[in-house]
């Protein structure tokens, strides 16, 4: 399972591990996220990398890879809630959903399955999809 990740520059760690465990907490998974996936300009946020970190020392598999996706490569996604905001600030209308969907696509042997639609906690969005099987 891939967790797609939509923040501000400046994002908190207590935030963005506040969003990490609460989807985990909605999808009812103990053992964690495969990877990652993120706009590449908050790639190297501080409070995002802390966060991953802290994340990965709580015992699941350890810290998840971190995929970094251009605008341009999460833009062309079709997903179920875009948003004029993000397509406004970061020139596309997804990040989290786009980027688990990418980003779990690339893991699997076909299409990637949004499992849970964008949510905000803390003021980070977040969006999960899983692999598929291709048919």
């Amino acid at each position: 399972m891939v967790l797609g990740i939509g923040a501000s520059s400046g994002v908190s760690a207590s935030a963005v591990l506040s969003a990490l465990l609460g989807a985990e907490t909605l999808l009812g998974r103990g053992e964690g996220f495969r990877a990652v996936a993120t706009l590449d300009r908050r790639a190297e946020e501080p409070g995002l990398v802390a966060a991953l970190r802290q994340y990965g020392a709580r015992g699941r598999r350890g810290e998840p890879p971190l995929c970094s996706l251009t605008a341009a490569e999460l833009a062309g996604v079709a997903v179920p809630n875009p948003g004029s905001a993000a397509g406004d600030s970061v020139g596309t209308p997804s990040v989290a959903e786009a980027a688990a969907l990418v980003v779990a696509r690339g893991l699997g042997a076909g299409e990637g399955r949004l499992v849970l639609a964008k949510r905000v906690f803390s003021g980070v969005t977040v969006a999960a999809a899983e692999a598929g099987a291709s048919s």
